[in-house]
């Protein structure tokens, strides 16, 4: 899971990802692709809208304000105001602002990449329904 701003560009790009992890003391490569789920607050499960409440609970302040912040991605004036804009910033820290958006991937393709070793090794693994 991860979450993002529903005003940021990544949720104009589509329902599939590609997240890739490296471990430096293992030397393995995990990359896993998948179908997104956005989890807004309009979404009509009820658990996954749970899942989403418990994740904005907990977050810091710090990353909670950031979803009332202006709209990110967008150039600011030079008479832009940041006292006005940034400094009364108080979100609810039991509810979830509504730009901000839960994200879960399904994955239906992982590849193992095993780098230590001669030779290396790699196993990938695939969902039958995907």
């Amino acid at each position: 899971k991860f979450i993002t701003d529903r005003r940021s560009s990544k949720m104009s790009q589509g329902d599939r990802a590609e997240i890739c992890w490296y471990f430096t003391e293992s030397r393995e490569q995990f990359r896993l692709k998948g179908e997104l789920i956005m989890v807004t607050n309009d979404h009509p499960d009820e658990a996954l809208q749970r899942q989403r409440v418990g994740t904005w609970k907990s977050l810091s302040d710090n990353a909670r304000v950031q979803f009332v912040w202006p709209n990110p991605g967008l150039v600011r004036g030079q008479d832009a105001d940041d006292e006005a804009d940034f400094g009364n910033c108080n979100p609810d820290s039991k509810n979830p602002n509504e730009n901000f958006v839960l994200m879960l991937m399904r994955p239906i393709r992982v590849d193992r990449l095993q780098l230590r070793g001669f030779p290396q090794r790699r196993t990938i693994w695939e969902s039958n329904d995907g």
